[in-house]
């Protein structure tokens, strides 16, 4: 490595990974299977955590409506644009397809977590579990430090 910073790039996550690996046997079965099951259990608790916070019970409008106040709908709010006007803008935000997150992606994100338990090879199959968990990550965060948020405000609840 020719400096700490080096270490970001994916061709030296490569070549730390090669060093790693060399002469090391991988049972490419339980490695991929371990992979995918990682995965799908961090998929599925998001969605648990997606659901605890679901107001409306509808868990992708909800995840895309939180979106959508971020990116918009907060700034709106502050223009004093009232209902029924937000709606009909977040409907319009929704059908231009601008949401990061629906609850369909995160379901197809599922089902190739499952695939990855199905792969042939080990770097495949870690190659895949890396592609999902890049895009997984993030909303996981997010979701995992609201959900603590919620359950230190109803924490906060029952001891008032």
């Amino acid at each position: 490595m020719t400096s700490e910073y080096s270490l970001h790039t994916e061709k030296s996550r490569r070549q730390i990974a090669e060093q790693l690996l060399a002469g090391v046997h991988l049972d490419n079965v339980a490695m991929a299977e371990r992979l995918s099951h990682d995965l799908v259990e961090r998929i599925d608790e998001t969605l648990g955590g997606l659901e605890t916070l679901s107001q409306s019970g509808n868990i992708d409008r909800d995840l895309q409506y939180q979106q959508f106040w971020e990116q918009v709908g907060a700034r709106l709010a502050k223009s004093d644009v009232r209902e029924p006007q937000l709606e009909q803008a977040f409907h319009q935000w929704q059908s231009e397809g601008r949401a990061k997150y629906t609850l369909h992606k995160v379901q197809r994100w599922r089902r190739q977590a499952e695939a990855v338990g199905r792969s042939a090879s080990a770097t495949r199959a870690i190659d895949h579990y890396w592609a999902i968990d890049r895009r997984l990550r993030p909303l996981e965060d997010e979701v995992s430090e609201a959900v603590a948020d919620y359950d230190d405000w109803i924490d906060a609840q029952v001891h008032s």
